[in-house]
């Protein structure tokens, strides 16, 4: 009785080792998946953001707004050369899969930058947002992004907060 205990015992140590590995192999490859979004926006590389979106993608932002990949893209497309991105960092708050299989990132994103029509004044943006991934042919794409908080400074001073659609009020009217 005493070697099945100490049998299942270690079966079940190394079952959740392995589910460990896994998990984190996964925060691994959605963390690049990330880095990759980040080196479009700062190479204003639309059509490269765009390869990391599935083509239902939709976004939400905390006011109830729902985007299409194809409004995301357009405006990013419509700040181009209004702000500079030149760092982007994200914090994983949790990573759970979903019953179809996808994986739902809780995370914490900031983007650092410059706003050229206010003298490169130095941009910061914080977002905190629940995205969901999925695997098309073996490469994560994201599916659907819910912001559920955006803070936009500009020189230390906020000038927006909540979702995407205030920063691009704010960054037309630079």
């Amino acid at each position: 009785m005493k070697i099945r205990i100490l049998a299942a015992f270690a079966a079940l140590t190394l079952l959740t080792a392995v589910a460990a590995s896994a998990a984190d192999d996964i925060q691994t490859q959605l963390k690049a998946a990330y880095d990759s979004q980040c080196t479009s926006f700062k190479n204003s590389d639309v059509d490269a953001a765009g390869k990391t979106l599935t083509d239902d993608f939709t976004n939400t932002t905390p006011d109830g707004k729902i985007e299409t990949k194809a409004d995301s893209l357009a405006g990013m497309k419509a700040n181009l050369g209004k702000i500079i991105i030149t760092d982007c960092t994200t914090s994983f708050v949790s990573l759970t899969p979903d019953a179809a299989g996808n994986e739902v990132a809780s995370i914490i994103s900031t983007q650092n930058g410059a706003v050229p029509g206010m003298g490169n004044a130095a941009l910061l943006v914080v977002s905190r947002d629940v995205d969901t991934w999925t695997q098309q042919h073996g490469v994560w794409m994201e599916k659907k992004s819910t912001e559920l908080e955006q803070t936009v400074t500009v020189n230390g001073n906020v000038i927006a907060h909540s979702g995407t659609a205030l920063l691009v009020v704010e960054v037309a009217r630079l």
